[in-house]
């Protein structure tokens, strides 16, 4: 479970933020992480794919992030908005750590993937 940090500014809810020191390397994720738990992973865009949409008609991005080491999918659902990523780009995301198929990935919201 990720321990969460809610910040309350002028007494109104504002958002809940990872605290830094749950954020993973993407090595870490492999050796750490549960699967089918949550994750935040942080990392450098090494290869995108191209959007994918569903039968449904649901808009996807995809993307690879490294730290040099390992390597892992980002698969990232526009429901809420795009992110827009470029190789080299470092970011962190969040998301549910995931077999698909038989690749691991991280599976989230694009809006809530952050260039750093």
């Amino acid at each position: 479970m990720i321990a969460l940090q809610q910040l309350n500014l002028t007494g109104s809810y504002v958002s809940k933020l990872p605290v830094q020191k749950d954020v993973m390397t993407v090595s870490e994720v492999f050796q750490k992480a549960i699967i089918n738990e949550s994750v935040v992973v942080r990392g450098t865009v090494n290869r995108v794919l191209p959007e994918y949409t569903s039968k449904k008609g649901y808009k996807y991005q995809q993307f690879y992030i490294t730290d040099g080491s390992k390597e892992i999918k980002i698969f990232c659902s526009e429901r809420y908005g795009k992110i827009d990523v470029k190789v080299g780009d470092k970011i962190i995301a969040s998301g549910k750590y995931q077999k698909f198929y038989k690749e691991m990935e991280i599976y989230g919201y694009c809006s809530e993937i952050k260039i750093i």
